[in-house]
């Protein structure tokens, strides 16, 4: 149960298709340890049936670590299977400050070794 007083920022998870191969994961409100696991079988449920994934986070008015390690997991693990997961564009001022503030916020390679560039890096 999200423990977040003002409802209008629960946080919010939703996938959409957007074609054959691609789902869209959007991201609203505050994210925190109460949607992590709910974040965490959205993006699992999304690589079954899709070989992209957009992780769209415009929406979030505060995230904290442990949704940012969902992330960076899902991330890692995308990678190594060969799939493709991309954050949409733009990031929302509350996640940069998060990634900032954890200390996410990489200016090159992802620290974990995964062979792509940091989600993170010149976001």
């Amino acid at each position: 149960m999200n423990t977040c007083k003002d409802k209008n920022k629960m946080g919010k998870i939703e996938v959409q298709r957007a074609g054959s191969k691609r789902n869209i994961v959007i991201m609203s409100g505050d994210l925190t340890l109460d949607n992590a696991v709910e974040l965490k079988n959205a993006i699992i449920k999304s690589l079954e049936n899709a070989e992209e994934i957009v992780l769209d986070l415009e929406g979030i008015t505060h995230i904290d670590l442990s949704c940012l390690q969902v992330l960076c997991a899902s991330h890692k693990s995308t990678v190594s299977s060969n799939k493709s997961i991309e954050l949409k564009s733009k990031l929302s001022a509350a996640v940069k400050q998060s990634i900032q503030e954890t200390g996410y916020l990489h200016k090159n390679d992802c620290p974990s070794g995964t062979p792509k560039n940091c989600f993170w890096a010149r976001k």
